[in-house]
């Protein structure tokens, strides 16, 4: 069993500090040579894709009404309302949505994807963008998995991948 299949397959540890896994002389990616030859994709998870883009229909600039029907109030839908709530809202975007899109990131040209973080969020202050981490050793759920792992895929891409995180506040 390789070293990642052999930590993923333990039990999750209550303590950052039970964790004994560190693989000595596993194999790794190691980091380029020259940062400055790479091209960082930064990537706020939560306003990425979900990944369902295909099954929604397409905006149509005729027919703008269609997409954004009245509300239920009886009020027009209106583009200044909706951006003004959205601000700090979660809007969907999953580690699904990421692994979805490879090709679109390849074809801009990016050889690294720095994630921002997806860990465990403080539910009572819902932050979105991933700074307002609760837990270091979970994926927050509302990014469509549980269990952490290789979120990107980004070897068989080429991709280098960056993880964001703020650990001292």
């Amino acid at each position: 069993m390789s070293f990642i299949a052999d930590v993923l397959n333990q039990p999750r540890p209550d303590s950052v500090n039970d964790i004994a896994c560190r693989p000595e002389r596993q194999g790794y990616f190691p980091s380029p040579v020259d940062w400055r030859d790479q091209v960082l994709y930064f990537l706020l998870v939560d306003r990425f894709s979900d990944g369902r883009e295909d099954r929604r229909p397409m905006l149509e600039k005729a027919n703008l009404e269609a997409a954004r029907p009245m509300l239920p109030n009886g009020q027009p839908w209106r583009w200044d309302n909706w951006a003004k709530s959205g601000a700090q809202r979660w809007q969907g975007g999953t580690l699904a949505g990421v692994q979805s899109k490879p090709g679109y990131l390849k074809r801009l040209g990016v050889t690294v994807i720095w994630l921002s973080p997806v860990f465990k969020q403080r539910g009572h202050l819902d932050p979105y963008h991933g700074y307002g981490i609760q837990d270091f050793l979970d994926v927050d759920p509302r990014f469509g998995i549980e269990t952490p792992r290789h979120v990107t895929k980004a070897q068989p891409r080429n991709f280098w991948e960056a993880q964001a995180g703020t650990h001292v506040n």
